[in-house]
């Protein structure tokens, strides 16, 4: 009986696609890591415009006077919006809070969402979502001297129509150290005591 021989297929080739193989898997992690590196930074950079933003418009909101606050949240809105717009992120929500209670003084909050879009590639869609939803809230205290400044009108000295902003104080306080010139009110006369 004849025997029967068998063919062994030659194995030399199979380095060739395993090599290949492995080579794109390495250019493929390269290029995911690379858009996780990249996204990665351009969140953050936009996460840092948020907070800024955030922040200068609690601080606008700090501000109004109380008798203002009914109106100032519009105001506020549409300052943070202003600003979106010219630092080039797309309006988003924003939320303003006013007299949010903060021990015993008050303060200004102000949250912003926004989309935020990723730099994914189409077939990477799987893989890498096309964006994110990024959100901050920064809450400024208003100064606790706020309500203490007064408005007058500079009739004197030929100075015509001008006006000042000056803290005044009421009996038995102590006005801040701003540097400012302080007034004292007694008995509807302003008394400079500073």
């Amino acid at each position: 009986m004849p025997s029967k021989t068998r063919k062994i297929r030659n194995a030399r080739g199979s380095g060739i696609v395993q090599g290949v193989v492995c080579l794109m898997m390495i250019v493929i992690g390269v290029v995911l890591g690379v858009l996780l590196l990249v996204n990665t930074g351009m969140a953050a950079y936009q996460k840092e415009k948020l907070c800024f933003i955030a922040n200068q418009s609690a601080g606008y909101a700090t501000s109004f006077l109380p008798s203002e606050q009914g109106t100032a949240p519009p105001k506020v809105i549409n300052f943070a919006r202003q600003l979106m717009s010219n630092m080039g992120i797309n309006s988003g929500d924003v939320t303003v809070n006013l007299g949010v209670p903060i021990g015993a003084q008050k303060a200004a909050q102000v949250g912003i969402t926004a989309p935020i879009a990723t730099l994914a590639p189409g077939a990477f869609a799987s893989v890498m979502p096309s964006g994110l939803q990024l959100s901050d809230t920064e809450t400024v205290p208003n100064h606790s001297y706020y309500t203490a400044y007064g408005l007058g009108i500079l009739g004197q000295a030929g100075i015509v129509g001008g006006s000042v902003l000056f803290p005044v104080t009421k009996l038995g306080l102590v006005p801040p150290d701003d540097g400012l010139p302080a007034w004292l009110i007694n008995q509807g006369v302003m008394i400079r005591i500073r």
